[in-house]
């Protein structure tokens, strides 16, 4: 139990800390008027020639996603009572079911355009939450255990988490008026890492419906055993926390296939961060570990009696506790990101657009798709409203709004946000709302802007003479019966 106290820790630490950050944000991307539109490809370039956004106001972000079920795949209505439906969440479930918590905030973001090149300097603090739970783990407690007499099923539960700050130095350049590439250089410091290196769970249901639970895992820390100890100070352990290094890049392009459509394509965080500070390792070996008990009481659950195995509490703590010992250094990757998008001007100020994304991150990848439609009301405001399909959900209207008051610009954006105010209108209340979510993000803040750029290109003069006036383009037509004299 004192490793699940840990992790549960951790998470607590990761978001009030870090205000950590993963989510894949749909609307965002075609938010050009944005500063923080180059997240999520470095070659993009905001409205903007010169952007500032401070620590703490320049963007603050958070989202959830979860591919497997909503709290309403949990529950029922029975004469106006709610219950637990666990045959209905059995319905749900997928075979592997991702629980994703995410944040962010913005510690620094300079952009500064010098005619083709548009360059940007940024700190963030980032993190990663997740958690996998198999259909498997949940199937004794949905459907018993009869459908198992017999046999032996291995599942296994995973955990990963990791929050690090980040120090990105990123340049784009437009090589002509169709092409324009994008790079950007990332030094990571990480502060806290859970990652489960292995984890097998194996149970056997006999004839007699015992049930036979052997557990063979190994999880492994950075700057987790430290923060659970007393007298902890994370203030003066800074510096070992800052220990922990790593380096990431992002590439990306957008080119101009006609004058109103344009593509483009990105790789975000390409990268890793070696652990070494406060390493510890949770293990538990499967010979030890291990344990025969009587068939689970299902409707005791339901009932919420959490009494199900009576005196076998001691036991079950001694044989399932977890071994704790110091460990060597060890490495991570980060939740790698696929970006592919296409973009239409019907009118001017008015267009279209579509991205289809991914996300890798250790043996998982998630998809999703975003199409929007993408206003600017001249200088003052742009807005976005989009249609997302992400997470097994197909039910997420987003929307982006930002007021440019230059110096000042206040924005928010986020993915399934327009379904709140419809469940207000319908219902009058945001249950409906909370209850069906599955895929949800917001990012909001405030942005110090200067020198809109309006995408025109200024007008080139003609090459001078000796005299220094400037001379005729040789492609200039000629007004009708006008004789142009030619001199010698």
């Amino acid at each position: 139990m004192k490793v699940l106290i840990r992790l549960g820790l951790f998470s607590i630490f990761s978001f009030a800390m870090l205000q950590a950050y993963a989510q894949m944000e749909g609307t965002l991307y075609s938010m050009n008027s944005l500063p923080q539109v180059v997240i999520n490809n470095p070659a993009f370039i905001p409205k903007y020639k010169f952007t500032l956004g401070l620590p703490g106001i320049s963007s603050m972000a958070f989202g959830y996603a979860n591919n497997g079920f909503s709290y309403s795949d949990m529950i029922k209505k029975e004469n106006g009572e709610t219950k637990a439906d666990i045959a209905k969440l059995g319905i749900a479930l997928t075979d592997k079911n991702y629980i994703t918590p995410t944040a962010q905030v913005d510690l620094f973001r300079l952009g500064v355009k010098i005619k083709k090149l548009y360059l940007t300097i940024s700190a963030t603090g980032k993190g990663y939450t997740r958690v996998m739970l198999p259909k498997e783990f949940t199937s004794l407690l949905i459907d018993g255990n009869s459908q198992y007499v017999g046999k032996t099923i291995n599942f296994s539960l995973q955990g990963e988490g990791l929050a690090y700050i980040e120090s990105a130095l990123g340049a784009s350049y437009k090589i002509n008026n169709k092409l324009t590439v994008g790079g950007r250089f990332k030094y990571l410091k990480g502060l806290a890492n859970v990652t489960t290196v292995s984890s097998n769970v194996s149970i056997t249901v006999a004839d007699n419906y015992q049930i036979t639970a052997s557990v063979d895992s190994n999880v492994k820390t950075s700057g987790i055993y430290a923060a659970t100890q007393s007298g902890f100070d994370f203030g003066n352990s800074i510096n070992n926390y800052l220990k922990n290094n790593g380096t990431a890049f992002d590439i990306g392009a957008t080119y101009k296939v006609t004058p109103k459509l344009s593509v483009a394509a990105s790789i975000i965080d390409i990268g890793q961060i070696t652990w070494t500070n406060n390493v510890y390792q949770y293990s538990l070996d499967k010979s030890k570990a291990t344990y025969t008990l009587d068939g689970i009481d299902v409707q005791k659950l339901v009932k919420g009696n959490t009494d199900l195995f009576p005196g076998i509490g001691d036991t079950l703590q001694n044989r399932f506790k977890f071994k704790e010992t110091p460990s060597g250094s060890y490495s991570t990757v980060l939740p790698s990101k696929i970006y592919l998008s296409g973009n239409y001007e019907l009118i001017k100020n008015l267009s279209f657009a579509a991205v289809l994304y991914s996300e890798t991150f250790r043996d998982r990848v998630s998809a999703g798709w975003t199409g929007s439609v993408n206003k600017h009301f001249g200088k003052a405001a742009s807005m976005s409203v989009s249609y997302s399909v992400a997470e097994r959900s197909a039910n997420n209207l987003g929307a982006g709004i930002s007021l440019n008051f230059a110096p000042f610009q206040f924005y928010m954006v986020g993915d399934n946000l327009l379904n709140a105010p419809v469940s207000l209108i319908t219902s009058k209340n945001l249950n409906s709302y909370i209850n069906n979510t599955k895929y949800f993000s917001f990012r909001a803040g405030l942005n110090f802007v200067f020198g809109r750029d309006t995408g025109i290109e200024p007008v080139q003069s003609g090459p001078r003479g000796k005299s220094g006036k400037k001379q005729e383009d040789k492609g200039k037509k000629r007004k009708p019966g006008q004789v142009v004299k030619k001199r010698i």
